[in-house]
């Protein structure tokens, strides 16, 4: 599978318009084989200041976890709304209260949302679905705020 990417990888660069010195090339492929990048869709470059995103997966399904810096729950969770991120969430009010309570909502494949408040700086926002539940965790630490979103099928 290396062999592949280092001939498929000569064949792109032999396509371009200058001729590339093939041994420079090979060296740096041999030399870059033993590290790994990664690349995060979910992490934005131009915020890269205020937003540091990682995938991960744990027992109840996949997801994304994010510190974002300098905001609060309220905002987030406006965001979230505003920006529609998950399915059927613009359904929900802009308008936070800090109390817990479920509501039905039926409408996108949203069947109904729960609120659930760990003191005051945690929130748990749990979205069922016909086909599983995506729960959202907001966390407040001094001005940044932990986000945690995360999708399991039933």
């Amino acid at each position: 599978m290396k062999n592949i990417f280092q001939i498929g990888f000569l064949l792109l660069l032999m396509g371009c318009n200058s001729a590339p010195n093939t041994d420079l090339i090979i060296k740096n492929l041999q030399q870059a084989d033993s590290q790994a990048v990664q690349f995060n869709p979910a992490h934005d470059l131009k915020d890269s200041d205020s937003t540091n995103c990682k995938n991960v997966e744990n027992e109840i399904g996949a997801g994304e976890e994010c510190l974002l810096k300098n905001t609060t729950i309220q905002n987030e969770y406006q965001n979230l709304i505003h920006e529609n991120k998950i399915d059927g969430i613009k359904n929900l009010s802009d308008t936070l209260s800090f109390e817990n309570k479920a509501m039905p909502i039926n409408d996108e494949g949203l069947i109904s949302a729960e609120f659930k408040w760990e003191g005051k700086d945690k929130l748990i926002l749990t979205l069922s679905y016909d086909g599983g539940i995506t729960e959202i965790d907001l966390a407040q630490t001094g001005q940044n705020l932990k986000r945690a979103i995360y999708y399991s099928a039933d």
